[in-house]
């Protein structure tokens, strides 16, 4: 957490996304990262490399469409990946799973309308949106770097990454 950690940093990229404030897993939030960081006393990192099929990394696509085919590919993915962290949150009472990305489990959220969450058991916060650096984590901790779509080519892998802080 020490190294991986600019919560400054961070929120200003949120705040440059789409889901600002509109989900209830991203920021603003009605409490301070930084104290949730402190709160616990270490991280434990769980990646998932997916490779992408060598037919989706033949095809161009328009910039718009790469983040929806990505997003599609991910899905399966990382609900797992949510399932595994939930089950570990369980498993060590006080502990805080935290997602693969933004939460996806409603179609549409509650936040916008000012109404509470509707699935506060599976809703997390990603390490991102609490200030972490995910691409520092998976280039120190898991030895892979972090690859990007180039002019709408598809990269070989996605890498996803969630984590269980742990008091």
């Amino acid at each position: 957490m020490e190294t991986c950690v600019d919560v400054p940093r961070f929120l200003r990229c949120c705040q440059a996304c789409p889901t600002y404030g509109k989900t209830w897993s991203c920021p603003p939030y009605d409490f301070s990262s930084e104290d949730i960081w402190k709160s616990y006393k270490s991280l434990l990192l769980i990646g998932k490399k997916v490779i992408v099929p060598q037919d989706l990394r033949e095809k161009t696509f328009q910039k718009a469409e790469v983040a929806m085919v990505c997003n599609k590919l991910l899905a399966p993915f990382k609900h797992a990946l949510l399932m595994e962290l939930l089950a570990l949150e369980a498993e060590h009472p006080g502990s805080m799973a935290l997602s693969a990305g933004k939460c996806e489990i409603c179609v549409v959220c509650t936040r916008l309308q000012n109404l509470p969450c509707r699935n506060p058991h599976l809703c997390r916060y990603s390490i991102e949106a609490l200030g972490g650096d995910v691409v520092q984590a998976v280039e120190k901790y898991f030895g892979e770097k972090l690859i990007w779509e180039k002019e709408g080519h598809l990269p070989q892998h996605l890498f996803l990454i969630g984590g269980l802080l742990k008091p």
